[in-house]
């Protein structure tokens, strides 16, 4: 069945309690946790792609337009917050930032300083660089034993168990992979072996995953959180040594949704953002998370080279790359390769030399 009728029939099931309204936070989640819809920013064509928030701009969400067609296209559009920092609506009409072909459910922005992404149905993986709006990396996923076909990609965040490893999803059947990868020149990423885990294949349909920010309520250990679009809900997982889902620890945390679509973080408040795909495509935000760690001035900045975050590079950036070199700080792993080594060295430097951010 394809993905379109699938929507469809989603739809039509949904359709009786109403598209916003049957969306439900499930206990015991519903003891510390709510739910918010914000609507459908005006400018995204539907259907709707992945979303993501950059720490860099606390007031912009980007958003996966077009999705799963050739027009895919990636937009920004403003967020409002208040008092608190939470999001409450968007600002303005969503522009066009570049090409984003095929989009569907995970869209990251990778430690190339590019934005990755899974490609469906065609099975590829992609890479745009958002100064251009122009792809700058696409690959065939198949001969590299990617189940057809790749819906998601992810970089595990920092702190996280397996921090900075790749990982990709498949829908509709789940498949998991673990994927090495080499940064090059220009942020373009290499892909190395892709491992895919049986053991770790999500149920639901997954599309968009992310990671709990460590510390919130209810969750004690580390866990990735699973925007399950066949099902229409949202999943949650205890995740291994590796940061890989424990699927046996899978529980639900919000259902009654339509096309469960992207996942991300919100840097200033934690609290977990989602899209939907086909029917009424829409933002939903959950609120309850605690805020993830502050980003190191560089992610600030989106500029390895620039240790400080103060838009420039200068001596004062070794002193505090140094710094944390020597203290084997995440903040040093600007190759963002899960380890602080002497890649780093050379990554780090390789652009600083040059006065740009990377090599």
């Amino acid at each position: 069945m394809s993905r379109f009728c699938d929507c469809v029939l989603m739809v039509s099931v949904a359709a009786a309690a109403g598209v916003a309204g049957g969306q439900t936070v499930l206990p015991p989640f519903d003891t510390a946790y709510s739910i918010r819809d914000l609507g459908t920013p005006e400018g995204v064509p539907v259907s709707f792609g992945g979303l993501f928030i950059r720490a860099s701009e606390p007031d912009s969400l980007y958003i996966g337009g077009a999705a799963n067609g050739v027009a895919g296209a990636l937009y920004r559009v403003g967020l409002v917050r208040d008092v608190n920092g939470l999001v409450t609506g968007f600002s303005g009409v969503a522009e066009r930032v570049g090409d984003l072909p095929f989009n569907d459910g995970g869209i990251t922005p990778d430690p190339g300083g590019l934005i990755s992404y899974g490609q469906w149905p065609v099975n590829r993986y992609g890479q745009m660089d958002p100064a251009t709006g122009l792809i700058v990396n696409d690959v065939d996923l198949a001969p590299l034993g990617v189940a057809q076909s790749a819906s998601s990609v992810r970089f595990i965040p920092a702190g996280m168990p397996g921090a900075g490893g790749m990982r990709i999803v498949s829908w509709s059947g789940g498949q998991y992979h673990r994927v090495s990868y080499s940064v090059g020149a220009g942020g373009i990423i290499s892909l190395g072996d892709v491992e895919q885990l049986p053991e770790s294949t999500i149920p639901g349909g997954p599309e968009g995953f992310t990671y709990v920010p460590t510390g919130s309520p209810l969750f004690t250990v580390p866990t990735m959180i699973v925007s399950a679009f066949s099902a229409g809900r949202v999943d949650v997982y205890d995740v291994d040594g590796s940061g890989d889902p424990i699927i046996s620890t899978g529980r639900t945390m919000v259902a009654n949704l339509t096309g469960a679509e992207g996942a991300a973080i919100d840097p200033v408040t934690g609290d977990f953002a989602f899209s939907t795909f086909g029917g009424a495509d829409r933002v939903i935000f959950v609120s309850g998370f605690v805020p993830p760690p502050p980003a190191c001035g560089w992610e600030s900045a989106d500029c390895p080279a620039d240790s400080d975050g103060d838009s420039d590079t200068d001596s004062d950036d070794v002193v505090i790359f140094f710094g944390f070199w020597e203290a084997a700080a995440d903040c040093a792993d600007v190759n963002g390769d899960g380890a602080v080594d002497s890649n780093d060295l050379l990554y780090f430097f390789g652009g600083w030399d040059q006065g740009q951010c990377r090599p």
